[in-house]
C-alpha cells in the first residue's frame, strides 16, 4: 500500500525492523497486457539468534569439550558450528574437543548456525589450568622394616589440597591439606614389587597421578641377572643380585651351579661371574645363599633357564657387477634358531649400509671386496665376503623405420644400432608380448595404438642396458557413403552422395570424391549428374586429423530410361485397326522379355518372349469374350537388372 515498504523487483530483499512480529506480505503481479493478480502471505520474524557455549575439563593435558548453547530464541537449536580455540587451531564439529599444548588464558570464538541458516557468534576467554607435578620416593625395605613414603609434588598453581595414596596391596590413604602427605607403610615379611599410585589435586581442581614400582625385600632374597640367550663360544656375564632384607641379616655362603658341570662355593660375594658355554643347548643356572642371624638360619634359591644358540652362517648373493648400474645384494644368511637384527655391509669403496638387501652403485671398474657382517637377536655374529669388479655395459640404441604411422596393423623391423657387441636381446613390445633374440633385430606386428617398446641388451657378464622407443599407429578412418536415388538416369537426374565415414582415432577433416567420369569434388555430401549411362566407380577418400587416409569405392549404375506404352483397350474385330494388344517401347533386351495375359479366372491366355508379337484376342483358336484382362511384362535392362510391370486391358468387339 502507498506509504508502506514495497518493491517493484521480481525477487526483492527486505529487512524487517521488529522481531517476534507477524507481517502480511502482498504480491501484485501485472502482465504485459495490464492484467493483474494478487496473493497474500504472512511472515513471522523470529528474534535474532544469540549463542553461548559451555566447557568441561579445562585442566592442562586434559581434553577440553566445548558444547554450543542457544541463548535466544527459546527452543532453537544449533545445527552447525565453527570454533577457533585461541591457539591457532580450529574445528568444524558441532561439539568440539581440543587439547591445549600449554596452560594459560585463551580466547575462544564460536560461530553457530540454526536450522534457518541464521548465524551468531560468541567470543570469550577461558583459563587452562596447569595440573600439579607428582613426585615421591620410597626406598626399598625388608623383613619387618616399614617402607617410608616421602612426597615431593609441586602444585604448579596455587596449592595442593589433597594426596591420595594407593599402596598396591589393596590398602589406600587419603590426606587433606594442611596435613603432611608423608607416611610409612608396612608390607610384612613377604617381599615383592608393589605398584604404588599417588594422585595429587591442586586448588584449581586439576589432578595428576604417578604410579611407580616399590621394592619390598624379604628377609633373604637370592637372585642374579644374566642374558638367558647366548651364543656358543660367546662369554656370558652373571651378575649377583642377592640381598638381605635387613642390616641384621648377614649372608655367609653363595653356592653356584652353572648347569654344564661347573659348581663352586664362595664365602664372599662375587659381583660378576664370566663363563663360556662350549656347546649350544639348554642349561639351568642355580644360586643358593645361606644367612645366619642369632639362632635363625635362612636359605633361599634362585634359578634361571639358559638357552645357548648356534651363531648365524653369513652368506649373500648379488646381481652382476655392471658399471653404471646399481648392484642388488641379497642376504642369504642361515639363521638357525634366531633371526638377524643387524646387517653391516662394507662395499670396499668407503661406503656402507645397514639394510638387509641393499642396492649399491660402484663409481668405476676397480676391484672391490664386499664384506657382510650379520648379528642375530642374541648378539651372535658372522661375516661373508665377495670380490666384485664392475663390467662395462653393452650398447642399447633402439631404432625403427619411424615413430608415427597411419595403419590399422603394421609389421615393423626394430633394430639395436649401437654397433656394440652383446650376447642377447630382450624385446618388450608394450602390447603384452615379448621376444628374445641373439641378433640385434626383430620383426613385430603392431595393432593401432601407442606402444612403448623397451629393448634390454645383455653382454656376456649379464650386464643389462636398455632403451625405449614409442611407436604410434593411428587407425585409418573408415570411408563409407551411400547415394540416392538407386536408379539414376543420365543427363537430367542428380545423384546425391551422402558421406557415412567416421574417424577411428581422430575426427575427419577432408573429403575427396572421384565420380569415375573424370570429375571430382572436395564437398562433404556432393551431388553429381552423369552424362551417360553405364557403371561408374565412385571413390571417396577421407583424411583425419592425423593425416591418415581411408578410401572406399562403389559401383554406381546410371540406367537408360526404359520407355514403353501399353494400350488400355483393343478391338480385334477384323476391321484392320487396333487388332493386336502389345506394348510399344525401346530398350527391350533380346531374350530378356516376357509378355503374359490372364483372364479374370487367372488362366494364362497369351504369352510371348518376342517384343514384336502381341495378343490377337483369341485363346486356343477361339475369340475371347469381351471383358477386362490382366497383363504382366518382365524385362531386363542393359545391366541385366529385372524390371516387372503389371496392368489391365479392355477387350471390345
Amino acid at each position: 500500500y502507498p506509504g508502506q515498504s514495497y518493491s517493484t523487483q521480481q525477487n526483492p530483499y527486505y529487512f524487517y525492523p521488529n522481531t517476534n512480529t507477524n507481517y502480511t506480505v502482498m504480491l501484485v503481479a501485472t502482465d504485459a497486457r495490464g492484467c493483474q493478480d494478487t496473493v497474500w502471505d504472512t511472515i513471522f520474524v523470529k528474534p535474532a539468534l544469540q549463542v553461548d557455549f559451555t566447557l568441561q575439563n579445562n585442566c592442562y593435558g586434559d581434553t577440553v569439550t566445548f558444547t554450543p548453547q542457544v541463548v535466544q530464541p527459546s527452543g532453537d537449536t544449533i545445527l552447525q558450528a565453527e570454533w577457533t580455540f585461541g591457539d591457532g587451531q580450529s574445528s568444524n564439529n558441532l561439539i568440539a574437543t581440543h587439547v591445549y599444548n600449554q596452560p594459560g588464558l585463551y580466547y575462544v570464538q564460536m560461530k553457530g548456525w540454526n536450522q534457518n541458516g541464521c548465524m551468531a557468534n560468541v567470543f570469550k576467554p577461558i583459563i587452562v589450568d596447569q595440573a600439579p607435578l607428582v613426585a615421591f620416593t620410597a626406598p626399598p625395605a625388608g623383613c619387618q622394616d616399614p617402607t617410608i613414603f616421602t612426597d615431593f609434588s609441586q602444585p604448579n598453581s596455587d596449592s595442593i589440597v589433597s594426596w591420595y595414596w594407593q599402596f598396591g596391596d589393596g590398602s589406600d590413604t587419603l590426606i587433606f591439606a594442611p596435613n603432611s602427605p608423608n607416611l610409612t607403610h608396612n608390607y610384612g615379611e613377604i617381599g615383592g614389587v608393589y605398584q604404588v599410585s599417588l594422585t595429587v589435586t591442586n586448588s584449581n581442581g586439576c589432578s595428576a597421578t604417578l604410579q611407580k614400582p616399590i621394592i619390598r625385600y624379604s628377609c633373604l632374597q637370592a637372585g642374579f641377572n644374566a642374558n638367558p640367550f647366548v651364543c656358543s663360544g660367546q662369554p656370558i656375564m652373571i651378575v649377583d643380585m642377592s640381598a638381605a632384607g635387613s642390616g641384621a641379616v648377614n649372608i655367609t655362603n653363595w653356592y653356584w651351579d652353572l648347569g654344564d658341570g661347573t659348581q663352586f662355593n664362595s664365602s664372599t660375594r662375587i659381583d660378576t661371574i664370566i663363563h663360556t658355554y662350549a656347546q649350544h643347548g639348554s642349561y639351568t643356572i642355580r644360586q643358593i645363599i645361606t644367612a645366619q642371624t642369632g639362632s635363625m638360619l635362612y636359605m633361599d634359591t634362585a634359578e634361571m633357564k639358559l638357552t645357548v644358540y648356534p651363531g648365524p652362517v653369513a652368506a649373500f648373493i648379488h646381481t652382476p657387477g655392471c658399471f653404471g648400474v646399481p648392484v642388488v645384494f641379497k642376504d642369504q644368511t642361515l639363521t638357525p634358531g634366531a633371526p638377524l637384527t643387524l646387517w653391516d655391509w662394507n662395499f670396499g669403496d668407503g661406503t656402507s649400509s645397514s639394510l638387509q638387501n641393499p642396492v649399491h652403485q660402484f663409481v668405476d671398474t676397480s676391484t672391490y671386496r664386499v664384506i657382510l657382517s650379520v648379528t642375530n637377536t642374541f648378539g651372535c655374529s658372522d661375516t661373508a665376503s665377495a670380490i666384485i669388479k664392475p663390467a662395462i655395459l653393452p650398447g642399447a640404441l633402439l631404432s625403427a623405420p619411424g615413430n608415427v604411422f597411419c595403419a590399422d596393423t603394421l609389421t615393423l623391423t626394430l633394430s639395436e644400432v649401437s654397433n656394440k657387441p652383446a650376447s642377447r636381446y630382450q624385446w618388450n613390445f608394450g602390447d603384452g608380448t615379448t621376444a628374445e633374440t641373439s641378433i640385434p633385430q626383430v620383426r613385430h606386428t603392431f595393432e593401432s595404438g601407442t606402444w612403448n617398446v623397451i629393448l634390454t641388451v645383455f653382454n656376456d657378464k649379464e650386464c643389462p642396458n636398455s632403451d625405449t622407443l614409442q611407436i604410434t599407429l593411428h587407425a585409418l578412418p573408415l570411408a563409407d557413403f551411400y547415394f540416392k536415388p538407386d536408379s539414376i538416369r543420365p543427363f537430367i537426374e542428380e545423384a546425391r552422395f551422402l558421406d557415412a565415414s567416421y574417424g577411428t582415432s581422430s575426427p575427419i577433416l577432408k573429403w575427396h570424391w572421384s565420380f569415375g567420369d573424370g570429375k571430382d569434388t572436395l564437398a562433404t555430401n556432393p551431388t553429381h549428374i552423369f552424362a551417360d549411362t553405364g557403371t561408374y566407380k565412385v571413390t571417396l577418400s577421407v583424411t583425419d586429423q592425423h593425416g591418415c587416409v581411408g578410401k572406399t569405392t562403389k559401383n554406381v549404375k546410371v540406367y537408360p530410361e526404359l520407355r514403353f506404352f501399353v494400350p488400355n483397350a483393343f478391338t480385334p474385330n477384323q476391321n484392320g485397326r487396333n487388332e493386336v494388344f502389345k506394348p510399344l517401347g525401346k530398350f527391350f533386351k533380346q531374350g530378356k522379355y516376357l509378355f503374359q495375359v490372364y483372364n479374370r479366372w487367372g488362366e494364362l491366355v497369351f504369352e510371348t518372349t518376342d517384343p514384336e508379337k502381341g495378343w490377337n484376342g483369341q485363346f486356343k483358336g477361339q475369340d475371347s469374350p469381351v471383358g477386362v484382362y490382366i497383363w504382366t511384362i518382365t524385362v531386363y535392362d542393359m545391366f541385366n537388372d529385372k524390371e516387372y510391370y503389371k496392368g489391365s486391358v479392355l477387350l471390345l468387339r
